[in-house]
């Protein structure tokens, strides 16, 4: 390896690392202002929550909901603070939990947890803040 290979490798290695490192300062999160658990099964589920801080994994909310069959649904109240959250859910039947993350992600946050025969999936939808018509955290601005 000549020696402009072995700046040009250092650069680009350099560069990568340090990218990394800048993305784990980063302050930016996503307000979780709506949360809504749905049981697409076609009977009740016992769903389990947990909802963390994202990064300290400091347990802020944990319930057991049971959910009707049906898209209905059933929301959760407001019960998280406006900070980077780590969501957890799964179905009591199961130990596998599955997770979702408001950190790295703008704007105001309405998440919706599916819970069905196969685990656990995430939707959510993004609007400037706040949201049209916020449950939680109205004091957000945009």
């Amino acid at each position: 390896m000549d020696r402009r290979q072995f700046i040009g490798f250092t650069a680009i290695t350099g560069s990568g690392l340090m990218a990394g490192c800048l993305d784990s300062f980063s302050d930016s999160y996503a307000t979780l202002q709506r949360f809504l658990l749905i049981n697409d099964r076609d009977e009740p589920a016992t769903v389990e929550l947990r909802i963390e801080l994202d990064g300290t994994d400091e347990v802020v909310h944990e319930d057991t909901y049971e959910i009707d069959s049906g898209l209905d649904g059933t929301f959760v109240d407001c019960v998280w603070p406006d900070e980077p959250l780590r969501i957890l859910v799964r179905n009591a039947e199961d130990d596998n939990w599955n997770d979702f993350s408001t950190a790295d992600r703008d704007g105001c946050l309405i998440l919706y947890a599916e819970i069905h025969d196969h685990g656990t999936s995430f939707f959510r939808s993004t609007e400037e803040c706040p949201a049209r018509s916020p449950d939680c955290h109205t004091d957000v601005k945009g």
